[in-house]
């Protein structure tokens, strides 16, 4: 096998990135998550592409739209794909941090930050995490690797 030292390099710095994306937030209560975050010069196209990944990957861990989610978002773009994302999933999103007490809730937080020309995109609940890397194309975002999968408690 031919290896080439930069791809390597490249590869244990995308890991290492992911990993210390994926070491933070790992909380239980839905009042101790932060605010979602998101990198700054996303297009529309590409927070949707990122949105409607996560979500169906979301959908697949917790069951789809199986209770309310709370959502803190900072009212990015991303912020406004991802709510749609999970209407569309059939969940009910609450921003406010009020609702009925005897319903499921779902906390929900989310970041995304570039790095290397990529985007690398988490999202954490209070049950899993999810990871992955994006490539941003002409048309949108496409995963750039596998989706990593962390279960909480």
């Amino acid at each position: 096998m031919n290896f080439s030292w930069p791809s390597i390099r490249r590869q244990i710095a995308l890991f290492s990135a992911m990993a210390g994306i994926l070491s933070g937030c790992q909380t239980n209560k839905a009042d101790s998550f932060m605010a979602s975050r998101l990198a700054d010069d996303v297009s529309v196209a590409a927070a949707e592409g990122i949105a409607n990944d996560l979500v169906a990957h979301l959908a697949q861990q917790v069951g789809p739209g199986t209770g309310t989610v709370l959502l803190r978002q900072d009212g990015s773009v991303f912020g406004k794909a991802f709510d749609t994302a999970l209407k569309n999933r059939g969940y009910a999103v609450v921003t406010n941090q009020k609702w009925d007490a005897k319903e499921r809730v779902i906390p929900i937080a989310y970041v995304v930050i570039p790095f290397e020309g990529q985007l690398l995109a988490r999202l954490t609940s209070d049950k899993v995490e999810l990871g992955r890397a994006y490539m941003i194309t002409q048309s949108g975002a496409q995963p750039a690797n596998p989706l990593s999968i962390m279960r909480q408690g």
